[in-house]
């Protein structure tokens, strides 16, 4: 199994009036295609921090990351913004959906934004929408979607592309916990399905037990913490 993405040394650090604060003290990361993996760690750890570095979001004041060997903060604000959409995946806690527009035309979005024609983005928004049995909700508008359909919708906004790698954040933290083990389970089982590989980062250890390795963030540091049994 080959490696697609890898963090060497990466540091980052904000200045809060005229004091130096570290949230990232050199952490390196490596991940292979098909790997499914979950990074926890206190509230204010930089977990996000470290998803956004991870994902081509926000450039680390130290090191190097690495997508399918290239290096992306060697890269122009404009070509990361080009590789972000046609390689990487984003599922926030907050679904993050435009209100006026309806939930197909919402995941239709990045495909159109990529340049893909109205008529293959809508092909390919429902045939996403389906699969997350969202089949019957396309004309929907997200304030008449429950909260699990909306993330569902987000879901599928992150897939529209056929992203390598997903990347989510807290993706069932604003969810009830009966609606969250539903969304959880089809996450996965969606990952799986398409072969993708992802990183999720939250504090749920039910998200994390379904994870093939688990590391922990604390005080700047990733440390690998288990790996699941066979």
């Amino acid at each position: 199994m080959s490696e697609i993405l890898r963090a060497e040394k990466i540091e980052k650090s904000f200045q809060l009036g005229g004091e130096k604060i570290d949230i990232l003290n050199g952490v390196d990361f490596s991940l292979k295609y098909g790997e499914i993996i979950a990074i926890l760690g206190p509230s204010g750890s930089g977990k996000s921090t470290l998803l956004h570095i991870l994902g081509g979001l926000s450039r680390p004041t130290q090191g190097r990351v690495y997508l399918e060997g290239e290096r992306l903060y060697e890269m122009t604000d404009a070509e990361l913004s080009v590789r972000r959409g046609d390689r990487i995946g984003f599922l926030y806690q907050f679904h993050h959906l435009l209100p006026e527009f309806s939930a197909l035309e919402n995941v239709m979005m990045p495909a159109l934004a990529r340049g893909l024609g109205s008529d293959e983005a809508r092909f390919k928004g429902e045939e996403v929408m389906a699969s997350l049995g969202l089949g019957s909700r396309l004309g929907h508008k997200p304030g008449e979607l429950s909260g699990g359909e909306r993330q569902r919708v987000a879901l599928g906004r992150a897939l529209i592309n056929d992203p390598v790698i997903l990347f989510a954040d807290e993706p069932t933290g604003n969810l009830d916990v009966r609606t969250a083990k539903v969304v959880e389970g089809l996450i996965w089982y969606i990952c799986r399905k398409r072969k993708l590989t992802v990183v999720v980062v939250t504090h749920n250890d039910q998200i994390a037990s379904a994870a093939s390795k688990v590391y922990m963030l604390k005080g700047g540091a990733l440390k690998f913490q288990s790996k699941k049994k066979k």
